[in-house]
């Protein structure tokens, strides 16, 4: 391994050795003297503990096969262990076949990036993986910006998604919740591809829209909360459903569920204030009357 900086190859092996050796003499010794005053002259040896400066690369290289080129460990749970800054790029990990950065954690993020005006985290890859993380108990990649998109995903592909969830246990496989601030998480519902909450205000859980197709295309089974049967006695002319969500915009789509000879339905009156509306007849119900019900807006 090259220890020295701006310079690699073998010139000065004796002299890289006898610092090697010294080197390890001193961790087997800590805190018996302080490391000398780094030089910034390229070629010198890099010192442990001191500002290290250097005007070209400094190169480490392990030629074993599987070996690890370099391993930084720093004690303490707010410790960084290896930290970048540049104008330009702080971190750049390159792979020909591998990963070019790779975040592993047993309980904390395995990635995470945090911008306040750029892409939190960037990756290229040209057949592989861009970002690829795991996490055994907690996020496996985390994006968090302060102005912009914490994590974007885009393709050019015309049979890929940009983004994917895959939940392998029967959970959810995307979720996206827009909660008050310091609010509890909701729970992920089981055996749900796309699940959308909204807890604000006037929002919206999920917003489909298009400017010239379908908005919302469901095909299978669509099941909705604000919907059901309401049975009318039979000799009474209304009857009124309550426990129904309900605002001065809501619609009451009322129909009679079963032939009742020279009946029909004359309204369905909502009353929000209630949370119930009811439903009238022009005339006497008779046995069996039963009126379906739905609730827009």
């Amino acid at each position: 391994m090259n220890a020295a900086l701006g310079r690699s190859g073998s010139e000065d092996l004796v002299r890289r050795r006898l610092l090697l050796g010294g080197g390890l003499g001193a961790l087997a010794m800590p805190l018996l003297a302080e490391a000398p005053e780094a030089h910034a002259a390229s070629g010198d040896p890099v010192i442990l503990g001191k500002s290290n400066m250097a005007t070209s690369v400094t190169t480490v290289r392990n030629v074993r096969e599987g070996g690890t080129g370099l391993r930084v460990t720093a004690r303490g749970e707010s410790s960084v262990a290896v930290q970048g800054e540049s104008p330009n790029v702080g971190v750049l990990g390159e792979s020909e076949r591998g990963s070019g950065v790779q975040g592993v954690s047993t309980f904390g993020e395995g990635l995470s990036g945090h911008s306040l005006f750029g892409s939190a985290v960037l990756a290229n890859s040209g057949n592989g993986v861009g970002v690829d993380g795991e996490s055994r108990e907690s996020v496996g990649v985390a994006g968090t910006s302060h102005f912009g998109m914490g994590v974007v995903g885009t393709n050019l592909a015309t049979d890929q998604p940009a983004v994917r969830g895959f939940a392998g246990n029967g959970s959810t496989g995307v979720q996206g919740l827009s909660i008050p601030e310091g609010a509890a998480t909701p729970p992920t519902p089981a055996s749900t591809g796309v699940h959308g909450r909204c807890d604000q205000a006037a929002g919206t859980g999920v917003l489909a829209e298009s400017a010239d197709g379908a908005a919302l295309r469901v095909d299978g089974s669509a099941v909705f909360s604000r919907s059901g049967v309401l049975a009318i006695p039979a000799g009474a002319r209304s009857a009124t459903q309550t426990d129904v969500r309900l605002t001065s915009a809501s619609l009451v789509l009322a129909v009679m569920r079963r032939h009742q000879r020279f009946r029909h339905i004359e309204a369905a009156v909502p009353h929000p204030g209630t949370s119930s509306f009811t439903v009238h007849l022009n005339l006497p119900a008779s046995p069996g009357c039963q009126v379906a019900w739905f609730v827009v807006n």
